[in-house]
């Protein structure tokens, strides 16, 4: 899982996941296997807000560059659709 989160820090990843659980959106449990394991879920609160990801992802697809900060756009990207 981590690897597929690009362009994040795990000090960053790790400082927003306890926002996250000190807010109530998410819960951590430690697993006592070796190595070590920390999961995170959801909770009823977290699961509240997922509306509101996913309007905000395709407030994303539609309105923002294709290409990520710092490079150079695609010929054919365009602003929406």
């Amino acid at each position: 899982m981590l690897a597929s989160l690009e362009g994040i820090s795990t000090r960053t990843l790790s400082q927003r996941l306890k926002m996250l659980e000190g807010a109530g959106v998410v819960t951590r449990e430690c697993s006592s296997t070796s190595p070590q394991r920390t999961e995170y879920d959801l909770t009823q609160k977290g699961r509240a807000l997922l509306p509101l990801v996913e309007d905000l992802r395709r407030f994303g697809e539609d309105w923002l560059p294709r290409h990520p900060a710092g490079e150079s756009p695609d010929k054919t990207a365009t602003l929406g659709r």
